[in-house]
């Protein structure tokens, strides 16, 4: 009888979590993981390729840091999240509710005791960066940038929408009447398909700011309802979008540190940030955090909190949340 190989193992485990309603990224088991145990059962799986998996993984973080390659490279948190799955899925293979799945039943976990990748300091999550009103303004009104994407970023931001929900919003999610964006799903980049929302929670209705309804209006004209509000996403890579978006924070002269550098405590911009940023205004707003974590599709309140704290913690000229869009911006309907 042949045994079962960790691959072959992990596509039955994949299936288990799509029955759930949950997913898991293949691509890190198939770049970080089954390099090193695919081949093998669960029962020959030691200590020493787990830690081999985790040496990979510091190297891979050292390569991000210091090396020209793109390749081979991960962000220090990017490296425990595939350590977490790592250890999840030993987790399940020894104590899953689903019997079929226990390939290490009765037998020692062999990541016990192994320290994960990454400097302590580097495991800690980093405080996320968002863009001030006053800069949002700069960016939106400034002509060096493609309109279509000045648009987009107007659109994620009046949202705060997660860029999966983003990406396969159509017209048909959009009621410009009721002034509400349904949202009912998401892409999954990993395995290319749509699929629910993160949460339950993320089954929502988000409101449309005043704000945004003319823009919203104007792109609306002779579209389908099956049409993508903005395909402009689906034509760029998601590891080029936070480039381009922080290129055009430059071409605009917005040029602040935070959203330009990264360091052990902080994160640079990225695509995500707009959902970061349209939640932060909500909180600075004076929106009741009972509206902004239904709004956001937050789960648990101490998500919405961060934002909160984040709003609390700041002073100074930011300029006023949701502000009125450029007439230049709308264009022409197409």
């Amino acid at each position: 009888m042949t045994l079962e190989t960790c691959d072959e193992w992990f596509v039955r485990y994949l299936a288990y979590r799509r029955e759930l309603g949950y997913y898991a990224r293949t691509s890190t088991w198939r770049t970080w993981i089954s390099p090193r145990i695919g081949h093998k059962c669960w029962s020959e799986v030691t200590p020493e390729d787990a830690e081999q998996i985790r040496d990979d993984l510091d190297a891979a973080i050292v390569s991000r840091r210091d090396g020209p390659a793109r390749s081979g490279r991960l962000l220090a948190r990017s490296a425990i999240d595939v350590w977490c799955a790592f250890t999840n899925a030993i987790r399940v293979a020894r104590k899953s509710k689903r019997r079929n799945l226990r390939a290490l039943a009765d037998r020692p976990n062999p990541a016990a005791d192994i320290e994960p990748p990454g400097e302590r300091g580097q495991r800690k999550a980093r405080l996320k960066s968002f863009i001030f009103p006053t800069e949002f303004l700069r960016l939106v009104a400034c002509k060096q940038v493609p309109r279509e994407w000045r648009q987009l970023y107007a659109i994620a931001a009046y949202t705060y929408l997660r860029p999966g929900e983003l990406m396969v919003l159509t017209w048909g999610d959009v009621d410009l009447e009721l002034r509400t964006i349904r949202i009912v799903k998401a892409w999954h980049y990993d395995e290319e398909r749509v699929k629910p929302p993160k949460t339950v929670a993320g089954i929502r209705d988000v409101p449309i700011p005043l704000r945004l309804l003319p823009l919203l209006r104007r792109m609306r004209a002779r579209k389908r309802s099956d049409h993508l509000v903005v395909p402009l996403m689906r034509g760029v890579h998601r590891t080029t979008l936070p480039q381009v978006f922080r290129r055009h924070l430059l071409v605009a002269g917005i040029k602040r540190a935070a959203l330009h550098e990264s360091t052990l405590l902080t994160m640079r911009a990225n695509f995500r940030t707009w959902r970061d940023t349209g939640i932060t205004w909500l909180a600075l707003a004076d929106t009741n955090v009972a509206r902004i974590m239904r709004r956001a599709g937050h789960e648990d309140v101490r998500a919405t909190m961060r934002y909160i704290k984040m709003a609390e913690d700041l002073s100074g000229k930011l300029g006023k949340p949701f502000p009125a869009l450029p007439r230049e911006l709308l264009g022409r309907a197409r």
